[in-house]
């Protein structure tokens, strides 16, 4: 069976949840016997392209292809590269007849439907339009449009989680079927290992204000006031801006002098060299996310045997029981972000079990092999039912 994925942030360019799942997925197809292609338009900032890259990496196709600004108006150019996509798509399946074609809903790449007798799966990570619905932000009103567009020709449906796909059909009235198959993440068998620090604190993720880090630096002088020894340290991009200054210059205003050695911004870090020993190495992590629709970075850390404080909101509660496998904390709140931490802090017997329950949780409910042995019968069922 060949798949073709449309992916425009798939690794090794700069990349969220999306392309990490990308990734995971075509490599497991790949694996059991798949054939897999990976094709996308890349934006300057994702991947900065000259001319197109035509590789394989670990037996997966993959077709990168730049953003092209064709017109003077930036709609029209919107509307140009979805259609030559879909043109390079016909190409690809010319060469090697495709079976299934899936894409995620964000930005809404395929408005225009699926190529003659191809099924389409749309699968829900979390549109731009949900974003904007969720966190009473503007957002763009023609990319919503092809989310809504694109969701109203899929063939087939799935979502990372139940409530991402209830929101998403309710936000753009539609009434269609879905199927649910939530995120694993896969774990290299051989990681450095590390000896941990019950002073560390982490926080994995792309560091801007839905993903709560405004909200966890304001809990930080309220934890260090308790455990003045404790580091907070957060690992993931950080690009955002707040009135044209740096994100971490805004937030450092909130914690006090005596306490800045406390807040260490890192970076984008490799996952598997530097990222998952620094997991290994912290004493827990914190994910105080306003938005996700099924966050991989808990379940990293769960399944590398972590207690996670977590979201009370969107979908953290398909994802952790609370006081179980997981803490999950008012995130809109800086108070109750602290106090899950100095539970964490106080009662290490707690964190131990919470960390013991989590991994269990996450191996039997969504682990990396069950995870693609679930996908793989999906995608026989939409071949089947052609």
């Amino acid at each position: 069976m060949h798949i073709c994925i449309v992916c425009n942030e798939y690794p090794d360019s700069n990349h969220g949840g999306i392309g990490s799942f990308a990734k995971d997925l075509a490599e497991g197809l790949t694996s059991n016997g798949f054939d897999i292609s990976i094709i996308g338009v890349y934006s300057k900032y994702v991947l900065d392209l000259d001319e197109p890259i035509i590789e394989t990496i670990n037996g997966v196709h993959i077709e990168r292809y730049p953003f092209i600004n064709k017109f003077k108006d930036k709609r029209l150019n919107y509307f140009y590269n979805r259609y030559f996509l879909k043109k390079k798509i016909k190409k690809l399946n010319k060469k090697h007849s495709i079976d299934v074609i899936e894409i995620a809903e964000h930005d809404g790449w395929m408005p225009f439907g699926s190529i003659k007798n191809i099924p389409m799966i749309t699968r829900l990570h979390s549109s731009v339009t949900l974003h904007g619905k969720l966190l009473n932000k503007g957002y763009s009103k023609l990319t919503s449009i092809f989310e809504k567009w694109q969701l109203k020709k899929s063939d087939y449906i799935v979502s990372v989680s139940k409530f991402t796909a209830v929101e998403t059909l309710n936000i753009f009235n539609l009434k269609k079927e879905y199927k649910v198959i939530y995120n694993s993440i896969k774990i290299p068998k051989e990681i450095k290992k590390e000896n941990i620090d019950r002073n560390l604190i982490l926080f994995t993720g792309s560091v801007v204000p839905r993903k709560g880090v405004t909200e966890l630096i304001k809990a930080m002088p309220i934890v260090l006031e308790r455990f003045p020894k404790i580091t907070l340290k957060l690992a993931g991009k950080n690009l955002y801006q707040i009135d044209g200054k740096n994100y971490e210059e805004y937030l450092r205003n909130f914690v006090p002098s005596q306490f800045q050695n406390n807040i260490e911004f890192l970076g984008p870090l490799n996952r598997e060299i530097e990222l998952m020993p620094l997991i290994q190495k912290a004493n827990f992590c914190v994910f105080p996310s306003h938005v996700e629709a099924f966050s991989l970075a808990p379940i990293e850390a769960m399944a590398l045997g972590k207690a996670v404080v977590f979201t009370k909101y969107v979908s953290g509660p398909e994802l952790i029981e609370d006081g179980v496998s997981g803490l999950l904390a008012d995130t809109k709140n800086p108070d109750d972000i602290a106090n899950k931490i100095i539970e964490l802090l106080e009662d290490e017997e707690l964190s131990k079990n919470i960390a013991y329950n989590g991994k269990i949780r996450v191996d039997e409910m969504f682990s990396y092999d069950r995870w693609i042995n679930e996908n793989i019968r999906f995608y026989k069922e939409v071949t089947n039912a052609k």
